[in-house]
């Protein structure tokens, strides 16, 4: 056992360590942040994109393709780009994510309108009988019975 260790030791010596921290591929360790910290960063987001006088749905989505997923362009036309299976993957969350929080704020306008369904009946009342217009009437009724549901 002795022989072995001794072996070892020296042929580290003689080859040297190819372990990432002596290879200069120190292993990171993550980073750890505060809540007013994401606060922070989440308010520098949203100061920036109000910022953004062009399209900045486009201009964001093409800054998390290329710093988020590591797109190293973005595809034009017929051109094609390559991307991790990992990024893909990413992007794919991302999607489902957001249509996850679309189905839910749909789903609570739904509950919203149903528990206030009273409000709803006594508004589209009120306004039914002070709308003098026949066809602006008849406008509004179709639009409430829509918001009914009916």
């Amino acid at each position: 056992m002795r022989a072995f260790v001794v072996g070892v030791l020296v042929a580290v010596a003689v080859l040297g360590c190819y372990c990432r921290r002596c290879n200069g591929q120190e292993v990171a360790k993550p980073a750890v942040m505060t809540s007013t910290e994401v606060s922070q960063w989440k308010s520098q987001l949203f100061d920036g994109l109000n910022q953004i006088k062009q399209d900045p749905y486009n201009t964001v989505a093409d800054l998390l393709l290329l710093n988020g997923f590591g797109l190293k362009s973005i595809p034009k036309g017929k051109e094609t780009v390559e991307v991790s299976a990992d990024n893909k993957a990413k992007m794919d969350k991302v999607i489902k994510s957001i249509k996850a929080v679309l189905g839910f704020a749909i789903i609570r306008q739904a509950q919203i309108v149903q528990e206030n369904r009273e409000a709803v009946d006594a508004a589209i009342a009120s306004a039914t009988d002070t709308i003098t217009d026949e066809k602006a009437r008849k406008a509004f009724l179709q639009k409430a019975q829509l918001l009914r549901g009916e």
